[in-house]
């Protein structure tokens, strides 16, 4: 899709049309999933291959039938997620995007279902390491109180609670921003700051193989989520965080969960 520039924006604004809608489509996207868009989810009910709208090829795929997740299972706002059913259910993107990247910002629209398999860490999305072990984990769900945590790969080793006073509950829809910006992370709930002001970390080194939705490899550990849809960019800005959080909101009917001084609170991002 071409950007639109300042000419074509005053061409539409003369032409008395509407502002077009934003998406992710107008920033360069490393990977983007959406289950929304039934054309990128192959294999039916059991979801052999999700593929990647970026154009980068990067699509997360299971070719063990007994381990591919459902796209019919559950709904967020009638519109379907993939569904991976905490037990044997996950799927890995391939990809060695992450190595040299300091800076990543990953976005995606998940629910918790249920407990899950494993001890209490239940990650939506981890990160694969070349060595058959995993790197740790953008975000995930502790069953021992519901709180949310985050074990970066490229952060200091160690398990951060992020508690903004409120635990996550079963079939609850939440918006999960990942944000880097020189060499400190944060991680966003429905647009919303979670834990401390910033957490400081290193540069990743170059062990990273791929990224793997609804499990941690080493411990192994199985989420029990549905998700929605997924983003991931480099050295986005806060106005791209912004933007995505109100096309997530909007799209997955979420926009009451953003914070009252969101910029897109009360309308979706447009050009």
């Amino acid at each position: 899709m071409r950007n639109l520039g300042l000419g074509d924006l005053g061409f539409l604004v003369a032409a008395g049309r509407p502002a077009a809608p934003w998406t992710p489509a107008y920033i360069a996207t490393a990977l983007w999933l959406d289950a929304a868009d039934a054309s990128t989810v192959i294999g039916g009910s059991q979801v052999g291959q999700w593929n990647d709208k970026s154009g980068n090829n990067r699509h997360a795929t299971q070719s063990a039938p007994g381990s591919r997740p459902s796209s019919t299972t559950n709904t967020i706002n009638g519109l379907t997620v993939i569904t991976f059913d905490g037990s044997n259910d996950f799927m890995d993107v391939s990809t060695t995007v992450l190595q040299g990247q300091s800076e990543p910002n990953l976005f995606y629209v998940f629910s918790r279902y249920g407990a899950g398999s494993g001890d209490v860490y239940r990650c939506e999305v981890s990160i694969l390491a070349g060595d058959a072990n995993d790197a740790g984990a953008f975000h995930y769900v502790k069953n021992s109180n519901n709180l949310g945590a985050s074990y970066p790969f490229f952060g200091t080793w160690g398990n951060y609670d992020l508690s903004s006073g409120t635990a996550y509950a079963n079939n609850t829809p939440e918006i999960i921003g990942f944000n880097a910006f020189s060499n400190a992370w944060r991680v966003h709930r429905n647009g919303t700051q979670e834990g401390p002001t910033g957490l400081v970390g290193v540069a990743p080194s170059s062990n990273f193989v791929g990224i793997r939705l609804a499990q941690q490899l080493n411990p192994l550990r199985t989420a029990n989520i549905g998700i929605g849809e997924l983003i991931l960019a480099f050295g986005t800005s806060v106005n791209d965080r912004q933007r995505i959080e109100g096309y997530l909101a909007h799209k997955w009917g979420l926009a009451a969960k953003l914070p009252s001084d969101h910029p897109y609170k009360s309308a979706a991002p447009t050009l």
